[in-house]
C-alpha cells in the first residue's frame, strides 16, 4: 500500500487544535438560540453569567406567548424567559430588567416553536423570570436532553412534532408524518407537569417531577406524562386521534422516574415501551402500549491473573492462572399507590419488581419471568520438569435465577386478553385479593438454578509410584426457585383452557379458588444433582498394576406443588382435574370438581441412577478386578388432598387415586357420576444389573488323604452377576370423620386403605373390589468359578508334582411375592352396596358399629404370599500328575510296626512278607457333578371381617376362602342363594436332584520294562421330593348369635362356628364335605 504524508503550516497546526477542541466540547457546548424573523421573533440577549435571554413576544388575549425561532439549543448556563413587567433577579441570569415585548400583562403560556430544520440540544436549565407560565418547545426535528431542567414553571412540555394553536389558544400538539426521537440523558428536574411527546421516546437519565407550589398557594401535583407513538394530543394529555406507523418504533425508558403520577403510553400498533430503571410515582403509575418489556440491567465483569512463578524452558515449566467472571444485577423497579400496565400485545417483565397499593399488569398474553445470573471461577495449575508432569484445572459455575415480585397492599390482577399468563420464578402477593386471569392457560413453573464444578488432570510418573494417567471429576446440583402466590384475601385463578402448577406455592388466608374450562393440573417440577468420576492411571508403565474408573450418580428431586386455603379450597377443572406428587388444603373445606372430565390424584415418581465402571489392575495391569453396574431406583411423593371440615370430590368420568391420601376431618364424599372409582397402591420399581470379577493367587498346604499332604499354588478367576427387579407398592388411603363412595360403575381399591375415625362409611358401585397389590421381587444371580494351579505331594504313599483346573457354575432363579391387602377401619358403621358382585381378596376390615354387605354375589377370597426358587450348581475338575508310588512298601511296614507294638510275631511276618515294590507313574483324574434344587411356598392372606355385628346379603352366592368372621357385640346374620365356606391352604413343595461322576487311569512301571494301566470310575444320581400342605380354615365367631339363611346349599370346609353362649345357629341346609 502506498502512504501519503501531509505537513501542515502553523495556522493549519492551529485550525486542527481549534477543531479536536470543539469536537471535544460538542457534548457539553450547543448552539445558541436563534429567533425566526417575524412577529413571533423574540429578543434574545446573553446575560454575564453566560445564561441567553430570551424576550418573549406579547401574550394574546388567551395569554398564549407565541415564540418562534430557528434554532432552540440551551447551554449549561442555561437560558432565562423573561415573562416579568419589574426587573428582579433571575436564579440563571442574575439582575434582569423588564421584559418591554409584554405589553401590560404576563402570558400564561409560553410557546417556544422551532421552525427551522435542527433539533433542539438542551444542556442547561431553563426558566421563566417573572410570573409563573405553563411551558411548551416544540421541535419536530427532534429534542435532545442532556442535564436540562425548568425553574418556575407548573406545566412543562418537550415535543417533537407541531403545536396545534387555534384561535389563539394552544389546543395540544400533532406527531403525524414524524419519525424523531426525544432522548433524556442526565439528570432533568421539573415541577409541576412534565409532558414528553415525540414519536419515539429514549430516556436513560433521571427524571425527577415534584409538586409545584404556585405564588397564590396553590400547589400542582407532579406528574409525568409521557406519549409516544403518532397522535394528535390535547393540552391535558389526551390522545385524540391515532396513525399507525409503517414499521415498528419503540421508546425506552431505561432510567428513573419519579412524580406523583406517572403516565407512559405508546400508540403505535406493533411499538413497545421498553421498561429498565426505575419508575417510582406517588400515587398512579400507567403504561399502555403494544409490547410492553421490563428487565432489568445487567453488568458483567471480569478477570484473568497468571501466576508470578511462570515459566516455560527445555527442562521444565510452570503455568498457573486464576480467572473469574461474574454478573451483577440492577433490578428495575415500579413504584406507585396504583399501577396499571397494560399491553395489547404482550406485557413481559423479567426480574421486575413491582410495589403499590392496587396492582394491574395486562397484556394480550403475560408473562413474568426471572434473569439468569452467572458467576465462573477457574484455576489451572501445570506443572512439569523433564519426564514428571502434573495438570490439574479445576472449574467452578453458578447458575442464579432473578425471579419477578409483585407487592400489592391491596389487590394484584394479573389477566392476559388473548393468550397465556405465565409465572415462572415470580413471586406474586396480595394483602386484599389476587387474582390470574387467562383467556388461554395459566401456568406457574419454577427457574432452576445450577452449581456445577469440575476438575480434570493429567499426571506422568508422578509420586514414588510413577503413576501416570489422566482424570476428570464432576458435581452438579440443581435447585428450585418456584412461583408463589400469596394472598392475605381472597385468591382467584381463572383460565379459559388449562391451569398447571409445576412446583409452585398458591396461599390464600382466605378462600382459594382455580376454575378452568379444560383442565387443572397441579404438578412437580423435577431437578437434578449429578456426579461424574473417571480416573484412568498405570503405575511403572502398568507393570506395578493400574486402575480405571467410570462412575457416575443422577438422582431427580420432585419438588411439590402446594396449594392451600384458609377458607374454602375449590378446583373446578371442566375437562378434569390432575393433582401429581403435590399437596391441596382447605382449611374450611374442600371441592374438587371436574364437571365433564375425570379426576386424578396420583403420586409422583424420581428416579436414581447409579452407574459403575471399574477395574484394577495387578503386576503388568492384569485386571485383578473389575467392577460394573447399571441400577436404577424410584422413590414416590405422594399426593395429598385434605381439609380441616369437609372434603367433596365429584367426577363425571373415572376418580382415581393412585399412591395418595384424600383426607377430610369432616365429611368425606367422592362421587363418580358416569365412572368407576379407583383407589389402588402406586408402584415403584427397583432394578439391579451388576457384574463383579475377581482374580486371586493363593498358596495352599493341606492333608491329601491318610499321612499324604499336598502343597501347591491355584490362580483363580471369578465372576459373579446379579439382575434384580423389585417392584413395592405405596398404599392410597381414603380417610375422613365419615365416608361415602359412590360410583355409577365400579369401585376398586388395590393395596389401599378406607378410614372413618369418627362416624360411618359406605360404597356403592355396580362392582366393589377389595383387591390385593402384590410388592414383586424377581432375581438372576450367577457365579462362574475358573481356576487352576501347580502343587507337590509327599507322604507315606507317594512323591510327585501335578497340575489341577476345575470349573465351577452356580444359577439362582427366585420370585418372591408378599400380598399388600385392603381394609377398612371404621369407627361406627360399614355399608358395602355393589348392584354386581362385591370381592374381596384378603382384605382387612376393622369396623366398630355394624358391617353389611349388599350385593348380588359375594367372593371372599384368599391372596397370597409366594416365593419361588431353581438353583442349579455344575463343577468340573482335571489332575494330572507324575509320582512314585511307594505304598506297596510303606503301607505294610506301617502295619508291620503296628503288629509289633501289640506283640503280634505272626501278623508282623505276614506284613513284612507282603512288602511289594515301588513303581512310577502318572495319573490322570476327572471329576464333576451337577444339581438341580426347587423351591416353591404359598402361604395364604385371607380375609377378615371385624365388627360389632355382621350382615352379609347376597342375591346368589355368598363364597369364602378361610374367612374370619367376628363379631364382637352382635350377631353375624348370612343371606344368600347359598354359602360355600372353603379352607384356604398353604403349601410348600421342594425338588432335588444331586449327579455325581468320577474316573481315572494310572500308568505306571515297577521295574522299567514294564508298563501297567490301572482305571476305574463311579457315578450316581440322588432324587428327592416333598411336599407339604396345610389347611387355613375360615370361623365364624359371634357374640350374639349365627344365623344363616340360604335357598340352596350351604357347604363349609373345616369351617369354625361360635355363636357365643346358649345361642342357636341357624341354616336352611347345612353341609359338612369330608
Amino acid at each position: 500500500m502506498k502512504n501519503n504524508n501531509f505537513r501542515l503550516s502553523a495556522a493549519g497546526k492551529l485550525a486542527a487544535a481549534l477543531a479536536i477542541i470543539l469536537a471535544a466540547s460538542a457534548g457539553a457546548y450547543a448552539a445558541e438560540i436563534v429567533a425566526a424573523n417575524g412577529a413571533n421573533g423574540p429578543g434574545v440577549s446573553t446575560a454575564a453569567t453566560g445564561a441567553q435571554v430570551v424576550d418573549i413576544v406579547a401574550p394574546n388575549g388567551n395569554g398564549l406567548s407565541h415564540n418562534q425561532y430557528q434554532d432552540f439549543n440551551v447551554n449549561q448556563p442555561g437560558a432565562v424567559l423573561n415573562n416579568s413587567r419589574e426587573a428582579g433577579l433571575s436564579q440563571l441570569a442574575g439582575q434582569l430588567g423588564a421584559n418591554p415585548n409584554l405589553g401590560g400583562r404576563e402570558a400564561s403560556v409560553i410557546l417556544n416553536e422551532v421552525i427551522g430544520r435542527n433539533p433542539s440540544l438542551l444542556h442547561g436549565q431553563q426558566e421563566i423570570f417573572g410570573m409563573a407560565a405553563d411551558y411548551v418547545l416544540a421541535n419536530p426535528n427532534g429534542i435532545s436532553c442532556q442535564s436540562c431542567g425548568f425553574i418556575n414553571t407548573s406545566h412543562s412540555s418537550l415535543v417533537v412534532g407541531n403545536p396545534l394553536v387555534e384561535n389563539g389558544v394552544l389546543q395540544g400538539y400533532s406527531t403525524f408524518g414524524n419519525r424523531n426521537t426525544l432522548s433524556l440523558n442526565g439528570t432533568l428536574n421539573a415541577g409541576g407537569v412534565l409532558d414528553l411527546i415525540a414519536p419515539k421516546i429514549d430516556s436513560r437519565g433521571e427524571v425527577i417531577v415534584q409538586d409545584f407550589k404556585q405564588s397564590n398557594g396553590k400547589v400542582t401535583s407532579a406528574a409525568i406524562n409521557a406519549i409516544s407513538g403518532l397522535n394528535r394530543v390535547a393540552r391535558d394529555g389526551t390522545v385524540q386521534a391515532s396513525q399507525q406507523m409503517p414499521t415498528a418504533l419503540d421508546s425506552y425508558y431505561l432510567g428513573s422516574m419519579q412524580a406523583g403520577r406517572i403516565n407512559i403510553i405508546n400508540t403505535a400498533q406493533g411499538s413497545g415501551v421498553k421498561l429498565a430503571g426505575s419508575l417510582n410515582a406517588g400515587d398512579e403509575l400507567k403504561v399502555k402500549a403494544y409490547d410492553i418489556r421490563s428487565e432489568s440491567r445487567v453488568d458483567d465483569a471480569s478477570s484473568n491473573k497468571n501466576g508470578g512463578d511462570n515459566y516455560q524452558n527445555y527442562r521444565g515449566g510452570i503455568y498457573v492462572n486464576d480467572r473469574s467472571s461474574s454478573q451483577t444485577l440492577t433490578r428495575t423497579e415500579l413504584k406507585g399507590k396504583n399501577i396499571s400496565l397494560v399491553a395489547d400485545n404482550h406485557a413481559h417483565l423479567t426480574a421486575t419488581d413491582i410495589r403499590g397499593e392496587d396492582i394491574t399488569l395486562q397484556g394480550g398474553k403475560l408473562t413474568l419471568d426471572g434473569q439468569q445470573l452467572k458467576q465462573t471461577q477457574g484455576h489451572t495449575d501445570d506443572r512439569w520438569f523433564y519426564s514428571w508432569q502434573y495438570d490439574v484445572t479445576r472449574e467452578r459455575e453458578q447458575l442464579q435465577q432473578a425471579g419477578s415480585t409483585v407487592a400489592a397492599s391491596g389487590s394484584a390482577k394479573l389477566i392476559s386478553t388473548q393468550e397465556d399468563v405465565k409465572l415462572l420464578g415470580a413471586n406474586v402477593s396480595a394483602d386484599r385479593a389476587l387474582s390470574v386471569k387467562a383467556a388461554r392457560d395459566v401456568h406457574l413453573a419454577g427457574l432452576v438454578e445450577k452449581d456445577k464444578s469440575s476438575e480434570r488432570g493429567y499426571q506422568r510418573n508422578h509420586t514414588s509410584s510413577l503413576r501416570t494417567g489422566r482424570w476428570s471429576n464432576s458435581d452438579e446440583s440443581e435447585s428450585l426457585k418456584a412461583s408463589e402466590l400469596r394472598s392475605e384475601g381472597e385468591l382467584t385463578l381463572k383460565a379459559g383452557r388449562n391451569v398447571s402448577t409445576q412446583g409452585a406455592k398458591v396461599h390464600a388466608q382466605r378462600d382459594l379458588t382455580i376454575d378452568a374450562d379444560n383442565q387443572i393440573q397441579v404438578g412437580v417440577q423435577k431437578t437434578a444433582n449429578a456426579k461424574a468420576v473417571r480416573d484412568d492411571k498405570t503405575s511403572w508403565g502398568g507393570i506395578g498394576g493400574g486402575d480405571n474408573k467410570n462412575n457416575s450418580n443422577r438422582r431427580e428431586i420432585s419438588h411439590a406443588s402446594e396449594l392451600t386455603s384458609g377458607g374454602t379450597l375449590r378446583l373446578n377443572g371442566q375437562q378434569g382435574v390432575t393433582i401429581t406428587g403435590s399437596k391441596a388444603r382447605g382449611q374450611k373445606g374442600g371441592e374438587v370438581t371436574a364437571t365433564h372430565g375425570g379426576l386424578r390424584i396420583d403420586n409422583a415418581l424420581s428416579t436414581t441412577v447409579d452407574k459403575i465402571d471399574a477395574r484394577t489392575g495387578t503386576a503388568f495391569n492384569i485386571t485383578s478386578s473389575s467392577h460394573k453396574a447399571d441400577n436404577s431406583y424410584q422413590s414416590s411423593t405422594a399426593s395429598e388432598l385434605k381439609s380441616d371440615t369437609n372434603l367433596t370430590l365429584v367426577s363425571h368420568k373415572d376418580a382415581d387415586v393412585i399412591g395418595s391420601q384424600v383426607a377430610s376431618g369432616g365429611e368425606l364424599s367422592v362421587e363418580s357420576k358416569t365412572g368407576n372409582i379407583n383407589v389402588k397402591a402406586a408402584e415403584r420399581q427397583q432394578n439391579i444389573d451388576e457384574q463383579k470379577t475377581a482374580l486371586t493367587v493363593n498358596g495352599y498346604a493341606k492333608e491329601a488323604g491318610d499321612k499324604q499332604y499336598r502343597a501347591g499354588l491355584r490362580i483363580e478367576h471369578t465372576r459373579d452377576s446379579e439382575k434384580t427387579t423389585r417392584t413395592e407398592n405405596s398404599a392410597s388411603s381414603l380417610s375422613g370423620g365419615s365416608v361415602k363412595l359412590k360410583a355409577e360403575k365400579d369401585v376398586t381399591f388395590s393395596g389401599s386403605k378406607l378410614v372413618a375415625d369418627k362416624g360411618d362409611a359406605s360404597v356403592s358401585g355396580n362392582k366393589v373390589s377389595f383387591l390385593a397389590a402384590d410388592d414383586k421381587t424377581a432375581s438372576n444371580t450367577e457365579q462362574t468359578k475358573i481356576g487352576g494351579g501347580f502343587y507337590y505331594t509327599g507322604g507315606i504313599d507317594k512323591l510327585g508334582s501335578g497340575v489341577e483346573a476345575g470349573y465351577e457354575n452356580s444359577k439362582t432363579q427366585a420370585q418372591s411375592s408378599k400380598a399388600i391387602t385392603s381394609g377398612s377401619d371404621v369407627k361406627g358403621n360399614l355399608t358395602i352396596n355393589a348392584r354386581d358382585k362385591l370381592t374381596q381378596q384378603g382384605a382387612q376390615h376393622s369396623v366398630g358399629g355394624a358391617y353389611q354387605e349388599n350385593a348380588a354375589g359375594v367372593d371372599h377370597l384368599a391372596a397370597a404370599d409366594t416365593a419361588n426358587t431353581t438353583t442349579t450348581k455344575t463343577d468340573v475338575g482335571v489332575n494330572i500328575g507324575a509320582n512314585v508310588d511307594y505304598s506297596a512298601v510303606t503301607r505294610p511296614v506301617e502295619r508291620a510296626v503296628g503288629k509289633a507294638a501289640k506283640l503280634d510275631a505272626t501278623g508282623v511276618i505276614n506284613d513284612i512278607g507282603g512288602i511289594g515294590a515301588p513303581n512310577v507313574g502318572l495319573d490322570i483324574g476327572a471329576q464333576g457333578g451337577s444339581s438341580e434344587k426347587r423351591s416353591s411356598s404359598s402361604q395364604a392372606v385371607v380375609s377378615s371381617v371385624q365388627a360389632g355385628s355382621i350382615d352379609i346379603n347376597a342375591k346368589g352366592e355368598v363364597r369364602d376362602q378361610g374367612t374370619q368372621y367376628q363379631a364382637s357385640k352382635g350377631a353375624v346374620n348370612l343371606t344368600a342363594d347359598s354359602h360355600r365356606s372353603e379352607a384356604a391352604a398353604n403349601r410348600q413343595d421342594e425338588q432335588s436332584r444331586d449327579t455325581r461322576g468320577s474316573a481315572g487311569v494310572r500308568v505306571y512301571t515297577t521295574t522299567g520294562s514294564d508298563l501297567t494301566v490301572d482305571a476305574k470310575g463311579e457315578g450316581g444320581t440322588q432324587r428327592s421330593n416333598s411336599s407339604a400342605s396345610q389347611a387355613v380354615t375360615g370361623s365364624i365367631d359371634a357374640a350374639n348369635g349365627i344365623n344363616v339363611n340360604v335357598k340352596k346349599d350351604a357347604i363349609y370346609q373345616g369351617t369354625a362356628l361360635n355363636g357365643g353362649p346358649r345361642k342357636n345357629r341357624r341354616q336352611r341346609r347345612r353341609r359338612y364335605p369330608p
